[in-house]
């Protein structure tokens, strides 16, 4: 990884600065919108709106129970990522010891966020049938988090599909993030430079998730 990141790091900032308003910069607004508005509850649907449109730009709301909702149905996710218990991991470092206790966190939160969304109901387009949320994706729990907190990277198919390559677990849990810590570790001070070079918004989890999209992606 180390010898690689900085060239994918640089294809990623091309891709940034040629287009003012591409879907990267969907991650920027909702990550800032949640850093900024976390501690006000008058503002949850200002962030709620911010992450609705980060999923939508980068696909989560195809082929999901999300696309026949409106972005306030996922408000109550909002609400539990502003929770205090959960505050400890937007600082969440990946190069600290003992890092045990911030992990089982992480693995709290999954658990919430998919607690909240498991049987709830929506409405079929062209059936006009009531359906129950019966499957929520490690892709859109992590993508959540991601794109808030930080803390995780988002499990797609391109970094799963990276993972596997490098022999790491490619399903969002604690042996997996164990194993994707420990690569962090390993690759230090590459992550750090990237982190460095992308400003405060751009976490070592969300350049761990940049690098191995990018090798998932390629052919």
């Amino acid at each position: 990884m180390g010898k690689n990141i900085n060239e994918y790091i640089n294809k990623f900032i091309d891709s940034y600065h040629n287009d003012k308003n591409g879907r990267y910069r969907s991650y920027d607004h909702c990550r800032e919108s949640f850093l900024k508005y976390k501690n006000d509850e008058t503002m949850y649907n200002y962030i709620t709106l911010n992450l609705y449109a980060y999923l939508a730009s980068w696909g989560m709301l195809r082929n999901s129970f999300l696309m026949q909702k409106d972005y306030l149905f996922s408000k109550p996710v909002v609400e539990i990522l502003c929770k205090d218990k959960y505050s400890n991991l937007i600082s969440f470092n990946p190069f600290k010891e003992n890092i045990i206790t911030d992990l089982e966190t992480i693995m709290s939160l999954r658990d919430e966020i998919k607690e909240y969304y498991m049987g709830q109901t929506y409405i079929e387009d062209g059936t006009n049938k009531t359906k129950t949320i019966s499957n929520v994706t490690d892709t859109l729990i992590t993508k959540i988090i991601l794109g808030t907190l930080g803390c995780v990277p988002a499990y797609d198919q391109y970094f799963v599909k990276a993972l596997r390559r490098n022999k790491i677990n490619g399903v969002f849990n604690l042996n997996s993030m164990k194993q994707i810590i420990q690569y962090a570790k390993d690759n230090k001070e590459e992550i750090e430079k990237a982190c460095n070079k992308l400003g405060d918004l751009y976490t070592p989890m969300k350049i761990i998730d940049m690098y191995f999209w990018e090798v998932g992606i390629e052919k």
